[in-house]
């Protein structure tokens, strides 16, 4: 190589590609030599080998001024989410951030997320993944129904008598009669419908609390009454809460159906990758359980009666589960008074009493009591058979018991001595029984007196008089009293004498 005189040579030189990652492998220097070949000349110019000399030139290397070769300075990037911000080519260090939601329970699992990228020239690719595990924890409702109602009694009652009449006695006679009082339950209602129970709600998550905005109870569109001691259910743990639907009206019907219904209302939230909540919306748990009423707790009222009778007193405690209908038996005497003459009804009344609301019912039942009067007339003692029985003393022909009290001609002033009216002087039995009466009260009243006191002396069992000294006890008091005591006792001792039927004279 040979540098012109007065002139310069051009050389180039090249170091080459040297590996060096991310470090100038040459220094801060570049130092070029040139080695001349050296002369020694002689008087005559000719050159003969004198050996060599080296000449240094040396330049700073600055890479900052370099001329660079870009490869692969262009990467593209993706994300696997479809949503993802992470998209597009870039030169240089970027980095990216976002946020994904997850929503339970579609998203419930591992959630893997991959991103990736790709350059421009070789090309050279690189990725990297995370993963999200989302755990949904929900809440479990579930309840229980204790189920109640209120049966209530009412109570017939029916009472007969063998006999209602009428019946015929005589005089101081007797019938027995029997009754039977009879009782049956009339209707039953059930009523007053009631459900009660628990409402549990259970939190799975196992660090989180879960709060609640509302705990509902539906037994078939009746809202129970619920009360929870809070409304924050533990983490997990759980709540009891209990609910009672009152007292429903609804008579023979279940007024909720066959299921009740227990809503549990979760306020939900967003939480953001620090962990911090905002509030976004709710959601309803539900549990339900069966309304069966065929296993209840039942309340009775009025299940049970005391029976009592007006005659008979108490008769027994009679039960709803007692075979019915129930009855009582019972016989009673009903004897006439011996000097009763005429008719009289026998009441008798059964009654119950209910053992809880005191309710009470009854049934009645009255014998007509026939009790013939047996008196013979002042016509029969003075003619006929009659008048043959008294026609003298100690007569052979009364038969009755006793003798017979006077004769025909017995003065009736006379025998009836102790308070004596006028009118009557001279007078006999006979005349007086036989006068018809007349218009006259003393007479009329000694007429009857005749006959009633032949009447008690033959049959005292039957005539209506106490006895013969009521009798005179009677007559001396009309005659004390004047004409209208007379009329009194007329009306009174003619009944006697002559008794409407069946009543009759029972002499033959």
């Amino acid at each position: 190589m040979t540098v012109p005189a007065l002139s310069s040579l051009v050389c180039t030189y090249a170091t080459g590609v040297q590996d060096s990652v991310d470090d100038n492998p040459f220094d801060n220097t570049n130092t070029a030599t040139a080695t001349q070949q050296l002369y020694n000349f002689d008087a005559d110019g000719n050159p003969s080998l004198g050996g060599t000399q080296d000449y240094q030139g040396t330049w700073p290397i600055n890479f900052s001024e370099a001329l660079v070769e870009l490869v692969d300075e262009v990467a593209t990037v993706s994300d696997t989410y479809a949503d993802s911000p992470v998209i597009g080519a870039y030169t240089d260090d970027h980095t990216f951030t976002y946020s994904r939601s997850f929503t339970c329970d579609e998203d419930e699992g591992s959630r893997d997320n991959t991103a990736s990228f790709v350059t421009n020239d070789t090309p050279l690719t690189g990725s990297d993944d995370a993963s999200v595990a989302v755990n949904c924890y929900d809440l479990d409702v579930t309840k229980t129904a204790d189920e109640f109602y209120t049966r209530y009694y009412t109570w017939m009652i029916d009472k007969v008598v063998d006999n209602p009449g009428p019946i015929t006695i005589p005089p101081g006679g007797s019938v027995v009669l029997n009754y039977t009082v009879s009782v049956d339950v009339w209707s039953v209602i059930e009523n007053e419908w009631q459900v009660t129970g628990n409402i549990v709600i259970a939190n799975s998550h196992p660090t989180r609390n879960a709060n609640l905005t509302q705990v509902l109870d539906n037994a078939g569109g009746i809202t129970g009454l619920v009360s929870c001691p809070v409304f924050v259910v533990p983490a997990n743990s759980s709540l009891t809460c209990t609910y009672d639907t009152g007292l429903q009206d609804g008579p023979d019907a279940n007024p909720f159906g066959p299921t009740n219904t227990a809503i549990a209302t979760q306020q939900l939230y967003n939480f953001a990758s620090d962990g911090s909540a905002s509030a976004d919306g709710t959601l309803d748990y539900q549990g339900t359980w069966p309304i069966d009423f065929s296993q209840a707790s039942i309340s009775y009222v009025d299940e049970a009666i005391d029976v009592d009778d007006s005659y008979a007193g108490f008769l027994g405690t009679v039960y709803a589960t007692d075979t019915l209908p129930a009855s009582f038996n019972y016989q009673r005497t009903v004897t006439a008074d011996i000097i009763f003459c005429g008719s009289f009804t026998v009441e008798n009344t059964a009654d119950f009493v209910t053992i809880d609301t005191q309710a009470t019912g009854d049934d009645s039942v009255s014998v007509v009591i026939e009790v013939p009067c047996q008196g013979c007339t002042p016509g029969f003692w003075q003619g006929g058979a009659g008048s043959q029985l008294w026609n003298e003393p100690n007569d052979p022909q009364w038969v009755y018991g006793g003798t017979n009290p006077y004769i025909h001609t017995t003065l009736f002033n006379t025998f009836f001595y102790l308070d004596t009216d006028s009118r009557l002087d001279s007078l006999t039995m006979m005349d007086l029984v036989g006068s018809g009466g007349g218009d006259d009260p003393a007479i009329k009243a000694a007429r009857d007196m005749v006959a009633a006191y032949l009447n008690e002396a033959a049959f005292p069992a039957s005539f209506p008089a106490t006895s013969l000294a009521d009798l005179e006890a009677m007559w001396y008091a009309a005659v004390a009293g004047g004409d209208a005591a007379f009329t009194a006792f007329h009306i009174q001792v003619a009944g006697w004498n002559s008794p409407v039927p069946p009543g009759n004279c029972p002499l033959p």
